[in-house]
């Protein structure tokens, strides 16, 4: 059985082409799913149900590769998804066909290029926290809590205040306070007693 699938990103655009094609591929009206969204997008209601519902014998058919996806980390997620389930996707603009050898070669290609793509954003960030740690920079995120702040916040937990009211007078979260109080008011009424 085969399924079409055509996206457009904005209500300004149409999906006719893609319509036409996928007609012209023998793809019945009520078999071609539709999505109004941004490729970058991977909740596209339309693609979800599809993929959902798609199954073992059946072929997803797409007027072009970046119609099913913007991301070739994505891709490869819908595709690994289709081989599970016992489908084939088709791409009639690139001539991609999983269902054939030369098909499941540019898959394996199009898997190689993203694990390249991976490993190089890998070596990036690890270089750029090197060299920005040899410079000197502190690492992390910044403290929110600190000089007047600080001793506000430790102040009114010793005075008793919910940490809510705290958070609210203070423009922090509640997480925060917690975070830079360790312990929170017990700990700072047994450090203040000295036990």
């Amino acid at each position: 059985m085969l399924i079409g699938y055509a996206r457009v990103s904005t209500d300004r655009q149409d999906t006719a082409l893609q319509m036409d094609a996928l007609a012209a591929y023998g793809i019945a009206n009520d078999n071609i799913i539709t999505d109004t969204m941004s490729g970058a997008s991977t909740e596209r209601p339309g693609l979800v149900s599809l993929l959902d519902t798609i199954g073992p014998g059946m072929t997803l058919v797409v007027w072009r590769i970046d119609r099913l996806s913007r991301s070739l980390r994505h891709l490869l997620e819908v595709s690994d998804l289709l081989m599970r389930k016992g489908a084939r996707l088709v791409s009639l603009c690139e001539g991609i066909d999983l269902g054939t050898p030369a098909g499941r070669m540019v898959y394996g290609m199009l898997g190689a290029v993203a694990q390249f793509e991976r490993d190089v954003i890998r070596e990036r960030t690890k270089a750029g926290l090197a060299a920005a740690k040899a410079r000197g920079v502190k690492l992390g995120a910044k403290q929110v809590l600190v000089g007047e702040k600080y001793d506000r916040v430790r102040d009114m937990l010793l005075r008793k205040i919910p940490g809510h009211r705290i958070a609210r007078a203070v423009g922090c979260s509640e997480a925060t306070i917690y975070k830079t109080f360790p312990g929170g008011r017990t700990a700072l009424l047994a450090a203040a007693s000295g036990i």
